[in-house]
């Protein structure tokens, strides 16, 4: 069946990316201190933004173990966010620095974080960064000559290369879901050529394609 189609996951990924104000406030926030308005976008939406980030960096197996380490060490319980940390730290013993520091940010702080490919010019790649959520994601390159690269980044960054660059895409396995647009994760050097209607029209068909992984 063909149609267009939206899971639980990628509804509430809507929801929160939509926000006018996504760093607002942390998701650690009294409910009587949220913003008015935030509390079910940020509570339900955002957290479950999160919790599938958080499984595509642990894997659905590991993932699963520890919803269900959290489950029966707290059940009946009213369990607090530190609860949650630490179980994620203690079901995942060989979890990496980068991991553990996003799990206390997208919960202690209001960090958000927008990627984005600014411009290709030759060998030349003008990454950005909008926001300080910290969460290195995986940038491919592909160039002229059908070779690939990839590498990680956190940070605005212009890098120059050794060969002409073609294609450009930020997190090409679509891990970061927090990532507040995922429309101009990607670019090629032919489409800076391209009149303006025709080169965003290239970058929805991205997206739209990305959204039923």
């Amino acid at each position: 069946m063909w149609g267009f189609e939206l899971n639980d996951s990628q509804s509430s990924r809507e929801g929160y990316v939509a926000m006018k104000f996504p760093g607002i406030t942390a998701l650690r926030t009294n409910a009587w201190e949220y913003p008015g308005g935030t509390y079910g976008i940020l509570s339900y939406q955002k957290t479950a933004t999160f919790l599938k980030t958080l499984e595509n960096l642990l894997g659905q197996t590991q993932m699963e173990k520890t919803m269900r380490s959290y489950f029966n060490k707290h059940k009946f319980t009213h369990p607090e966010p530190q609860d949650f940390v630490a179980i994620v730290k203690d079901t995942n013993p060989n979890l990496k620095p980068e991991i553990q520091t996003f799990v206390n940010e997208a919960i202690y702080t209001a960090n958000y974080c927008d990627y984005s490919i600014k411009n290709i010019q030759g060998i030349t790649l003008d990454v950005d960064k909008k926001g300080s959520l910290n969460l290195p994601v995986e940038l491919l390159i592909e160039f002229v000559d059908g070779s690939k690269k990839s590498l990680f980044i956190n940070e605005s960054k212009i890098l120059d290369f050794e060969k002409p660059i073609a294609k450009a895409i930020l997190d090409p396995r679509n891990v970061n879901w927090m990532d507040l647009n995922w429309v101009n994760n990607s670019k090629s050097a032919e489409d800076q050529n391209l009149p303006f209607y025709l080169k965003y029209a290239s970058k929805w068909v991205f997206y739209l394609q990305n959204i039923w992984v």
